[in-house]
């Protein structure tokens, strides 16, 4: 590895790293705030939003691997909210409301990042910021905040520990799983490794992140999907 590449993935880190850090937190406050809101006043009341507590360390590490191997889309988890809506007369309907909150938090931001660059090249003094090295570092993070949140939203669909797709697929057949949760817990692990490593994550969810961001982005979608070529292009003006 050149120092050019060396210095290329350093340079992604000190992105992407702050972004997945933004995005997975705001992911899992989701979880907590609808946490607090299912379990009542008095019940939810102990339920605390802690920041670091919030981040797992595989999690956290995957991202860094991800950008080092060049990998297409860049995602990780965080840890998970242990929540017992035992309980509660609305059992099934709470664990399916708590684990699409994390998602829905997701988009939410998605849809925050993605209008807002969408409307650079519409606004004057927004694109102005374009040719400014301030402006293209800010322009750069919230790129790839936009992107590492999409990733965190599309992967946690799937019904592998530890994303939240994992928890709807318990809620839907408690009966039938709960006896193995523990082993699927780990097996889940070895899941995402090896559709990480096969290349099969990101076969599955490039078509989507794609068109979403195409969708969302508006002209400067391109840029998005490949945020090397912004800083190449616009300082060159």
């Amino acid at each position: 590895m050149n120092s050019q590449a060396i210095f290329s993935i350093i340079n992604q880190l000190s992105f992407d790293i702050p972004a997945f850090i933004i995005a997975i937190l705001w992911h899992e406050y989701f979880h907590v705030a609808t946490a607090r809101k299912l379990m009542g006043n008095e019940a939810g009341a102990h339920i605390k939003f802690r920041p670091i507590s919030h981040l797992d360390l595989v999690g956290t590490l995957l991202p860094v691997a991800l950008v080092i191997s060049g990998y297409p889309i860049v995602f990780g988890w965080g840890k998970d909210l242990q929540m017992s809506f035992a309980d509660s007369e609305r059992k099934r309907s709470c664990e399916i409301i708590f684990s699409l909150s994390g998602i829905i938090g997701s988009l939410f931001l998605c849809l925050i990042t993605g209008l807002f660059i969408s409307l650079i090249p519409k606004f004057e003094l927004l694109f102005s910021l374009t040719t400014k090295s301030a402006g293209i570092f800010a322009y750069t993070f919230i790129f790839r905040l936009f992107s590492i949140s999409l990733a965190i939203m599309l992967v946690n669909f799937l019904p592998i520990p530890p994303f939240d797709g994992a928890r709807l697929m318990f809620s839907f057949f408690e009966k039938y799983l709960k006896p193995y949760q523990e082993k699927l817990q780990i097996l889940g692990l070895l899941i995402v490794v090896t559709l990480i490593l096969t290349g099969i994550a990101g076969i599955i969810f490039i078509v989507p992140y794609t068109q979403i961001t195409n969708l969302l982005c508006g002209a400067f979608a391109p840029y998005v999907l490949s945020p090397g070529s912004f800083a190449a292009d616009f300082l060159a003006r």
